[in-house]
């Protein structure tokens, strides 16, 4: 039923965790696909000695995260999607509550599940989870975009349908496929326990804020998205704006940016006046704000205030 994509690239002091974690599943309808995306630490060799046949391990020269999901995808034989990175692990009924939701809700198209980033995953079975159906998805996801690239599962026919992992995009690759999907199948369903251990040590990356336009924020100001029957939904306007202004700030710090930060302002409407008062300065102005660690945790704090308590 299941066919778990884990992309590995460096990450050879963890990536065994994540497979047992696939491999201590309660539920074992599922099949592994590992994609070595040109790993230079010995990770893919560590793999194929340990799993042997349990994994399908494929090899490819370094292409980026989202051409490895896509090359998974293209090998995968389930019906369902469920994506896990190679540094975070699942729950042992991780499988097992998503089969829950596909049965109870044979229409679900894209599911996940909570998570957390410290201590441990509670190891009790759950036999009874408790599901969320996100009929407005746009409404209730200003800030907490619900799902996540290792608690994500998404029926494989989306990706007949449609584009999957756009390569050239290098900060929220995996959200443009959420935000995508939702908009495909009109609701998405989560499950409220904490099913995957996301590792905020090991995923620490330096951040890149050198290419707006190859930002799911340049994405999402292109006409017909996230779909044509969408473009124009009331809901998913007032969501563009609020996730623009949560997280546009860090890249007024380059200034070659400052067209496409343009363009992106151009195209949408600004009616939140206190959420928005600091794109109103002046680029120059800006760039000094985003140079203060401290004035942009602030910024962000503050543009979370205005989204859950203003402009709910």
């Amino acid at each position: 039923m299941f066919s778990v994509i884990i992309p590995l690239y460096n990450k050879a002091p963890y990536i065994c965790r994540a497979i047992d974690s696939v491999l201590q599943q309660s539920h074992m309808g599922f099949e592994v696909i590992v994609i070595n995306d040109g790993s230079t630490d010995g990770g893919d060799r560590l793999v194929e000695k340990r799993y042997g046949n349990q994994v399908h391990l494929i090899h490819q020269a370094n292409q980026g995260v989202s051409a490895a999901r896509n090359r998974g995808i293209s090998e995968a034989q389930g019906a369902y999607i469920a994506f896990l990175d190679a540094d975070d692990f699942w729950h042992m009924d991780f499988l097992t509550c998503m089969e829950k939701v596909i049965e109870k809700y044979p229409d679900a198209g894209i599911l996940g599940s909570t998570y957390i980033t410290e201590g441990e995953l509670k190891g009790e079975r759950l036999i009874s989870p408790e599901i969320r159906i996100l009929d407005n998805y746009f409404q209730t996801a200003s800030y907490n975009t619900w799902y996540t690239s290792s608690s994500t599962v998404i029926k494989k026919d989306f990706f007949t349908y449609n584009q999957g992992f756009k390569p050239h995009l290098t900060k929220g690759e995996d959200l443009d496929v959420w935000f995508r999907a939702i908009a495909f199948y009109g609701k998405g369903y989560y499950v409220n326990h904490a099913l995957m251990h996301y590792d905020q040590q090991a995923s620490q990356t330096q951040e890149n804020f050198s290419c707006i336009e190859r930002t799911i924020f340049a994405e999402m100001v292109e006409e017909d998205y996230p779909s044509k029957a969408m473009s124009s939904y009331g809901a998913w306007l007032d969501f563009r704006v609020k996730f623009l202004a949560l997280n546009l700030l860090p890249y007024y710090g380059i200034s070659h940016n400052k067209e496409g930060i343009k363009r992106i302002w151009g195209a949408v409407s600004m009616p939140f006046t206190f959420l928005l008062w600091v794109y109103y300065l002046p680029f120059n102005s800006l760039q000094k704000f985003v140079g203060s660690n401290i004035l942009r945790k602030w910024h962000r704090k503050y543009s979370k205030f205005c989204i859950r308590y203003i402009y709910p």
